[in-house]
């Protein structure tokens, strides 16, 4: 589900002047400590650099300014998470917190910095955590790692019917053996009355359409392989955690859980940039941020691999035809761009396409950036 504050964001029309300022935070002493003095500064270093602007109409420059100095009061740098994004414009202003590590950069421009906001919209996702034990079946809504747990007719569920079974009051001389059989009849019930709860508690699943998400199984190993092997819903497994977590513990579940989906999110794109590899002798994948433009400006853009925090500076001819990477007497008529792979991502994104962030360094053998084409690249 998309963050209403990033879409707005993302929607945002563009205006002559529109701030973006990142600034990586500490959720930890001693660093936290130094966040807001090192905030403040760059508020001033912002401010400054806006006052260079000639161009900005003096009221729109009085209304930014005041902005940027609400932030100073607004931020409370004790709850802070692992980064925030402050989005400024004449008519609109936003604070988004990152719950990943940012780049600190200030930028000024016709259009927001997007890259960040896009990234959260991809990995943040939606998922729910299917917690158990011989006598409960909790489940809990996750986003990223904050989690709730469900309250509804049906859930939490507990084990109602618990199995006694009376041991024998009097143990002949072969006692040995009849106490073996005993424990031995006993383990097999509990087994069968265990697997008849988790059936129960997976068919309660389909009364619940909002609870069709990405699932992680946490419980005892036996627990979470009986249940997944049962389940119905075992397709939307991404995760299982073999703990006999207190679930009291709400954080510590959120966290395990959520670096897990991770961990799941990082072998799938470790599988996609392996197809990338196979598609290459077919010329259906463009690399480096050359051929990438030039693919995607000819419409043939089906995903995007891109690096979190790979940018590149670019010189873009006026027809938006060439592009060069370094500045000579040829490119001193083109339009300089700060951030060419923002470009990117936005026009792969206007025609359709699909972007993939993946953690840095992980595509240095495509130069940073491959594009998985719609058809053959014959030009």
């Amino acid at each position: 589900m998309n963050n209403p504050k990033i879409d707005q964001i993302l929607s945002h029309k563009n205006e002559n002047q529109c701030i973006t300022i990142l600034f990586p935070t500490h959720r930890t002493s001693p660093e936290r400590r130094k966040d807001a003095l090192l905030f403040s500064n760059l508020i001033e270093e912002t401010k400054n650099l806006l006052q260079l602007i000639d161009h900005t109409e003096a009221h729109n420059k009085k209304i930014v300014l005041k902005e940027l100095d609400a932030y100073l009061k607004i931020i409370d740098f004790t709850h802070s998470e692992d980064g925030i994004g402050i989005y400024i414009s004449p008519t609109f202003s936003e604070l988004i917190y990152f719950p990943f590590e940012v780049e600190q950069k200030v930028q000024i421009d016709t259009t927001f910095y997007t890259r960040e906001l896009r990234y959260f919209q991809q990995t943040q996702i939606d998922y729910a955590i299917v917690a158990l034990s011989q006598k409960h079946v909790n489940i809990y809504l996750a986003h990223g790692p904050k989690i709730q747990l469900v309250h509804n007719d049906d859930f939490p569920l507990d084990y109602s019917e618990e199995y006694e079974y009376t041991k024998p009051s009097k143990i002949s001389s072969h006692g040995s053996i009849v106490l073996k059989q005993y424990e031995k009849e006993k383990s097999t019930i509990e087994d069968v009355r265990r697997i008849d709860f988790f059936k129960h508690a997976d068919k309660l699943f389909d009364k619940y359409p909002e609870l069709n998400l990405p699932l992680i199984v946490v419980g005892e190993e036996k627990e979470v392989a009986d249940f997944i092997a049962l389940s119905k819903h075992a397709k939307n497994v991404i995760g299982k955690l073999h703990s006999n977590l207190n679930f009291d513990a709400i954080h510590l579940l959120g966290d395990q859980a959520w670096e897990e989906v991770q961990r799941n999110r990082r072998i799938e794109n470790e599988a996609k940039i392996k197809n990338l590899w196979e598609l290459i002798g077919n010329e259906m994948v463009a690399i480096g941020i050359l051929d990438v433009w030039r693919t995607t400006k000819a419409g043939n853009c089906l995903e995007l691999y891109v690096e979190k925090d790979f940018a590149k500076v670019g010189y873009v001819s006026k027809d938006g035809q060439t592009l060069k990477l370094i500045y000579s007497e040829q490119t001193k008529n083109f339009l300089r761009v700060n951030d060419m792979v923002e470009k990117i991502i936005e026009l792969v994104l206007e025609k359709n396409g699909k972007v993939v962030f993946v953690a840095n360094g992980k595509l240095k053998d495509f130069d940073g950036i491959a594009l998985k084409l719609r058809y053959p690249d014959l030009g």
